[in-house]
């Protein structure tokens, strides 16, 4: 048996069906949250684009369903990316982001690896895609958001790396940690020099009540 099969083997088996002795619900939602959701309106109104990072790992509960609310208010598009591909139980995931596509079809949905840069490219032609024509001189704005520690801000250095002109910038991108709540503001940075994209780094936002 090759080695990621027997990974995969084993990390099935130690995924469990059920959790006992559960609360009867979560209730944590620090400050820098209730701010962030309170002010992103303002910031989802000069964004042409909006991607949902959620964890491979855990393809259904990383998923704030707030988040939602507010791109059908502002009505900005998004794309689902799922990353740490690399760490999960690729045909368990896989199986669940069929499903998705089915009850989401228009919505692009795709597994990514900042790790080993699988389907990177592939989303930066997407963003290319999106970003309206009358913003391609001026710049378009982009917003990557989700849970906490689904790798947003790896995700948006991911994609400044591979521009020629950013990768040999000085500047450092967003930064990341091995723990949750990293970032605590939203911060803009630019990401592709062609077409000129920059993008919002938000806040892992969790809902208020679980």
């Amino acid at each position: 048996m090759k080695k990621k099969e027997l990974i995969n083997k084993l990390m099935k088996q130690a995924l469990r069906t059920e959790f006992l002795h559960l609360p009867s619900h979560v209730n944590w939602y620090p400050g820098h949250m209730r701010e962030a959701y309170r002010t992103i309106g303002p910031e989802l109104k000069k964004v042409s684009f909006f991607i949902e990072v959620r964890d491979s790992r855990l393809p259904l509960t990383s998923h704030n369903l707030e988040l939602d609310v507010k791109l059908k208010e502002f009505k900005v598009p998004k794309a689902v990316v799922f990353s740490k591909f690399d760490l999960c139980n690729e045909a368990e995931t896989m199986r669940h982001i069929r499903d998705l596509k089915k009850q989401n079809p228009e919505t692009m949905m795709m597994h990514l690896s900042n790790r080993s840069g699988q389907n990177v490219n592939k989303l930066i032609g997407h963003i290319k895609e999106q970003l309206a024509a009358e913003f391609r001189s001026l710049g378009g704005w982009v917003m990557v958001g989700g849970v906490p520690n689904v790798g947003k801000s790896s995700l948006i250095n991911s994609i400044r790396k591979r521009d020629p002109e950013l990768s040999q910038a000085k500047k450092a991108g967003a930064r990341t940690g091995g723990v949750p709540c990293i970032t605590k503001s939203m911060t803009g940075f630019k990401v592709l020099s062609d077409p000129l994209t920059f993008c919002i780094d938000t806040p892992g936002i969790i809902m208020p009540k679980i």
